[in-house]
């Protein structure tokens, strides 16, 4: 464990800059974690970090993952790492939150068919928090003797409660967390001993290898492996598959009162399911922009069939007669009621949508992000649809004019905000 111990201890030195050395310090970090793995057994072949680091889909492969192990090609697990400064904690650690729920709820209802359950890999974080010192007023007898004291202190309140969930509702097999301070004397702490280093590596070491012996026991090859993700390559029964426990996770969280999360109870009108709402297109494609300009390292979703509230649910039962179901507050209404009324099949309509996102009025390279994540899927039957939202190294326009979150809405931002706006994609933190 002594290497990445280590790795963590120097990850906050600034080497006599000025600013944090991110790129270098998440590769020793990427290099201590594949020393550690080949001690207890992994092959180093099966190990790819940085930019090699992908998960392969049906269609293209998800960059999403900073160390990715396969065999043969297979994955075995995806781990992500993440870093927070002690003056940053508060302004990024919602993005970090709202990152880690993403991409690990999108492997998870990649896999979420009972015949995908038993190849699908092993997920799993880390986190490594800065040691803030923090100024504490102290009272001795009578209000003339108060003085001010540093502490030590991390704000591991604010994100326990939030990293067991992710580990109790199986978003994540496994995580780690570790708080340094920048001192090069000083050893890395570990508040939670559910989340020790030692036993994350243990952990991830001895499930890749049960993984890798369980496919070449069951003789798991890379087509068979294909075959079984791509169910015959057709979209409307892979893509369509869900997890159901991740699903619910997402919608009942604090993560829904966001501005990097949307909710559009469909793609149609709702008194006429045959007419295509271009309107209310244009507005998620808007919202999506927004999110991105939110800053580097924004990420959000935009999930489309499901209803905010009950009104809006008996709107599309009177016209459509669909029945919705209750989740975390929402209603989940679905749209294969509009697609059947398109006179389309899901794969027309999913390609429809594609092209539509790609020719949109958006900035070109954006446009191309937002079609690639376009993913559709089912809930107890109900079609629904999930956009994914990365922020690109840039703001971006929708219509040649630059838009951000406020409150449920967006509003344009112009003159000096825009100015400000593209300072937030100067910072170099990840």
């Amino acid at each position: 464990m002594e290497s990445v111990s280590e790795a963590a201890r120097q990850f906050w030195i600034r080497d006599g800059g000025s600013v944090y050395p991110y790129g270098q310090a998440g590769q020793r970090l990427e290099e201590a974690l594949v020393t550690e793995l080949v001690a207890r057994g992994v092959d180093p072949a099966w190990i790819k970090a940085g930019r090699d680091a992908t998960l392969p889909m049906v269609q293209g492969v998800d960059r999403s993952w900073d160390l990715v192990i396969s065999k043969d090609g297979i994955p075995l697990a995806a781990i992500v790492w993440k870093a927070s400064s002690a003056a940053s904690f508060r302004k990024i650690m919602r993005n970090h939150m709202q990152e880690l729920s993403t991409i690990a709820a999108d492997v998870r209802m990649r896999y979420g068919h009972p015949d995908l359950y038993r190849i699908r890999p092993h997920l799993g974080f880390v986190f490594i928090e800065e040691e803030r010192q923090e100024r504490i007023a102290l009272r001795g007898r009578g209000r003339r003797h108060a003085r001010v004291e540093l502490r030590s202190s991390t704000l591991s309140r604010v994100s326990d409660h939030f990293y067991e969930r992710l580990i109790e509702t199986r978003l994540y097999d496994n995580a780690c967390y570790i708080v340094s301070n920048g001192d090069p004397k000083s050893a890395p702490s570990q508040p939670h001993r559910s989340m020790e280093l030692g036993s994350f590596i243990e952990q991830l070491a001895e499930d890749v290898l049960v993984l890798a012996a369980r496919h070449e026991r069951n003789g798991i090859t890379l087509n068979a492996y294909f075959k079984l993700l791509s169910k015959k390559n057709d979209i409307s029964n892979l893509r369509t598959q869900g997890d159901e426990a991740a699903f619910e996770e997402m919608l009942s969280s604090k993560l829904t009162e966001d501005a990097l999360f949307e909710l559009k109870q469909g793609f149609c009108t709702v008194n006429d399911p045959t007419k295509f709402d271009d309107r209310n297109f244009d507005k998620i494609l808007k919202i999506a922009s927004a999110m991105a300009n939110t800053g580097t390292g924004a990420e959000g979703v935009i999930l489309i069939g499901v209803a905010d509230d009950a009104q809006d649910a008996a709107a599309i039962k009177r016209f459509s007669s669909v029945n919705s179901i209750e989740v975390g507050g929402f209603y989940i209404t679905g749209t294969m009621h509009e697609i059947d009324r398109l006179g389309r099949s899901i794969d027309e309509h999913f390609r429809w949508l594609v092209s539509k996102i790609r020719s949109a009025k958006l900035t070109p390279r954006f446009a191309e992000e937002v079609a690639s994540s376009l993913t559709p899927f089912t809930y107890k039957g109900y079609l629904l649809w999930r956009i994914d939202i990365r922020a690109i190294n840039t703001p971006v326009t929708y219509d040649g004019k630059f838009y951000v979150r406020s409150g449920p809405g967006v509003r344009e931002v112009s003159g000096d905000a825009i100015v400000d706006l593209v300072r937030k994609f100067d910072t170099r933190e990840t």
